[in-house]
């Protein structure tokens, strides 16, 4: 701390510290010159010894400097007065190297956030060591088959590739939702803010369960965080919803990056809540294995 404040004072009192030390090497030069006159050299010859022995009175004051980190504030200084003439001399080329400085600052801080958010930051779940994400896209009937197979994992969920699109008048532009399996909350070991998650008899193909679960952040903004928020219901797409649950806070989706996701819905009413009974390509999604669309979450033994 000591070192600490020397450089701040040298850098605010320049005048002050060089005067100091200017004392100091006196105050040493002159018992250094009065120890040689006392051993019997005439006041020249002890004067001229005792610069020889300092090794001169400026690179005596350089290496005072270094040693205390003045020079290096000093010359810190000096460039940052010189920088700053040459922006102002310059403007042209001030303002292109703040852009770049801005670009690469911002660039760096991109690459950081996504660096600790997929290497260092565990998963919003809980146990995240123990859980599993199965990244090839599978079809509804695989995941079906793959689910019954326990020597691996403990449970598995299924959730939709491709974020929904959801509708309704008081989102014209929209808002972003996830069709999962009926044990999605549950094999991510979340506890819900308020309600509950899907359960088991709301799974099975075709759906009689139009419901849905809603993201803290929708239950703040939409519901003005009603407590009674279960049994209200959220319109999607003209189907409505029942809503029986709201997500932890915090909680948007499979990663703490990204977009948030505001309505979760059973797999099992996917097919009604995008209208898909007409579609040529996907009126069979839940029934065809050749429609890959599904990822998976699971825990292991």
């Amino acid at each position: 701390m000591s070192g600490f404040w020397i450089r701040l004072r040298a850098c605010f009192q320049k005048g002050r510290t060089e005067r100091d030390m200017d004392d100091e090497l006196r105050f040493h030069l002159e018992r250094q010159i009065e120890e040689n006159v006392s051993r019997g050299m005439n006041p020249k010859e002890a004067r001229y010894a005792a610069l020889r022995c300092f090794g001169g009175i400026d690179q005596t004051k350089e290496t005072c400097r270094e040693t205390r980190g003045i020079r290096i504030v000093d010359e810190l200084r000096q460039d940052l007065r010189y920088a700053l003439r040459m922006l102002i001399k310059s403007p042209g080329f001030a303002i292109v190297a703040v852009l770049i400085l801005a670009l690469g600052i911002g660039a760096t801080t991109a690459v950081v956030s996504i660096i600790d958010n997929v290497v260092f930051r565990a998963l919003p779940v809980w146990e995240p060591d123990r859980l599993a994400g199965i990244n090839s896209p599978t079809s509804f009937p695989d995941y079906l088959d793959f689910r019954g197979d326990d020597q691996v994992f403990s449970a598995v969920a299924a959730f939709g590739g491709t974020p929904l699109e959801l509708e309704n008048d008081q989102h014209p532009d929209g808002f972003s939702g996830r069709c999962v399996s009926a044990n999605f909350f549950q094999v991510l070991g979340l506890k819900m803010a308020i309600g509950r998650s899907f359960l088991p008899e709301e799974d099975p193909i075709p759906g009689s369960h139009s419901v849905a679960v809603i993201s803290y952040r929708l239950w703040e903004r939409d519901f003005a965080a009603d407590p009674a928020i279960v049994g209200k219901t959220l319109l999607a797409n003209g189907e409505v919803l029942t809503i029986v649950g709201v997500a932890p806070k915090g909680f948007r989706d499979m990663s703490y990056a990204g977009a948030y996701r505001d309505v979760w819905i059973p797999i099992s009413i996917f097919h009604r809540v995008q209208h898909l009974d007409k579609d040529p390509i996907w009126h069979d999604v839940l029934e065809a294995r050749d429609k890959r669309w599904l990822g998976y979450s699971a825990q292991l033994n």
